[in-house]
């Protein structure tokens, strides 16, 4: 991911769309934040949504969806892990924005 910095005003972060993975787990945290493992059948992905209410009721487990968003250190699990910040949530031709 350092090979990405410097990341600010003048350089935005890079959106990332992630395309056809299920919702293998799913946890609905504190304050309206998502925790979702992405998957393709044979690689695994974190991510987290701020804001996951808004999609709460339209995420289910199983679920095959697109993503948008950007990697972040995983400031919980430290180390070197990373997570992959949700922005916007596609199912089934619906668009669903945090």
């Amino acid at each position: 991911m350092q090979q990405f910095e410097p990341i600010g005003r003048a350089n935005p972060a890079i959106s990332w769309l992630i395309q056809d993975v299920h919702v293998s787990e799913r946890k609905d945290l504190k304050g309206g934040v998502m925790q979702l493992t992405l998957s393709d059948g044979q690689y695994y992905l974190s991510a987290i949504v701020l804001g996951g209410s808004v999609f709460s009721a339209n995420l289910q487990l199983g679920m095959m969806i697109s993503v948008v968003g950007q990697l972040k250190p995983d400031d919980w699990k430290g180390d070197d892990a990373i997570q992959f910040e949700v922005d916007d949530v596609w199912v089934n031709e619906v668009v669903l924005t945090a």
